[in-house]
């Protein structure tokens, strides 16, 4: 346990050090030290992806219409929420199966896929898959360390189309779309890779690509899309309401204190959604991506913010499913209900919908031929 929270701070104090504008002479030795370990991560992501393209390595069709829904980038870039919007997109035709490897959960197998049930723990599953089923009860969400497997479980049991959730590095996978997503292109920019930077690939890995998301980001418009070769869909987020053990609806909560906390890739776009809705942040709590918080660390938290003036303790819905069961804090918790909307104005998406079906419809007559 002690190990873990050491290898939590380093991640924390990375993150925070690659997100800055300028460095002290120690974080400049820290970030050369990482430079170097990231030509020897660019090296190995070079080298695998030669045995895949020299067949060394082999790479296998989906056996069921697949979409895959990645990034190039470390964590943040909306994922799971555009494999919602996706999944909602599609569910009133089609029988749909959101694929997941449960990231740090502690049940998953690799030898055996579980359906998700909407009392399954975020610890034994991942925080992602469950946030899934809760949010969407009437979603078939499919967890596995072996994505493989899992797609052959959902192609046995008649699903018409799989979403993965995450994969696009998997290179032993060939999805029929792959559908990258930025919540900034930033990243591009500065063209470092891990650890020194946020990319997992360079961009040249963007030629693998059908689709191209933006699902936030101010700076978008200072990039040159027309640099890639795909088309691009711009989501915007939605924010409704505060869900906890009731309902508040923002209108309602103009010049209202609150503490914020979160254990998000990028806490910084939800405390600007906070203070975009009209709230005032008088304290905050972030941790780790998929991180989770103890009750003491809540409780006092709580006093803290509540000192301050706060009325509320407000996250995301990724941290409210982590919850501890027993808890006690001196304010009440709620959570910003957040979703993905493509502009009415953008016709890209209906584009990326029409191409899903479009590969179902070709799978449905070829499983037909067959019989």
């Amino acid at each position: 346990m002690r190990w873990f929270f050491i290898g939590t701070n380093i991640q924390t104090y990375i993150v925070h050090l690659l997100k800055k504008e300028s460095y002290n002479w120690l974080e400049q030795i820290v970030l050369s030290g990482l430079w170097i370990l990231s030509l020897g991560y660019k090296m190995a992501v070079k080298l695998r992806s030669s045995f895949y393209k020299t067949k060394l390595l082999k790479s296998y069709d989906a056996p069921l219409p697949t979409i895959c829904v990645g990034n190039i980038t470390a964590g943040g870039s909306g994922k799971t929420p555009t494999v919602m919007k996706l999944a909602e997109s599609l569910q009133s035709k089609y029988s749909v199966a959101i694929v997941s490897k449960g990231y740090k959960g502690t049940q998953v197998k690799k030898d055996k896929v579980h359906n998700i049930l909407t009392s399954d723990p975020a610890k034994g599953y991942g925080d992602e898959p469950v946030m899934i089923k809760n949010a969407h009860p009437n979603l078939s969400v499919l967890v596995c360390k072996d994505r493989h497997l899992a797609l052959n479980f959902a192609k046995d049991n008649g699903f018409d189309v799989a979403i993965l959730d995450d994969g696009f590095q998997d290179l032993s996978l060939k999805a029929d779309i792959n559908f990258v997503l930025f919540n900034s292109l930033r990243p591009l920019e500065k063209k470092y890779l891990l650890p020194r930077g946020f990319l997992r690939e360079d961009k040249s890995a963007l030629k693998r690509a059908n689709f191209i998301g933006i699902t936030a980001g101010c700076e978008i418009e200072k990039i040159d899309l027309s640099s890639f070769d795909c088309p691009v869909v711009h989501f915007k987020r939605d924010h409704s309401f505060l869900r906890g053990s009731d309902t508040l609806p923002l209108k309602e909560l103009l010049n209202t204190r609150i503490g914020a906390f979160s254990a998000i890739a990028h806490p910084q776009a939800f405390e600007k959604a906070l203070c975009d809705i009209g709230t005032t942040i008088v304290d905050s709590l972030r941790a780790a991506d998929h991180g989770c918080f103890s009750s003491k660390e809540l409780m006092q938290f709580s006093n803290k913010a509540k000192a301050k003036g706060a009325n509320y303790l407000v996250c995301t819905y990724k941290d409210y499913i982590k919850l501890p069961e027993k808890k006690e804090t001196s304010l009440p918790i709620y959570y910003l209900e957040d979703s993905l909307s493509a502009s009415s104005q953008d016709v890209t998406y209906p584009q990326l919908i029409e191409a899903i079906e479009g590969k179902i419809t070709n799978y449905q007559r070829n499983k037909e031929r067959s019989l």
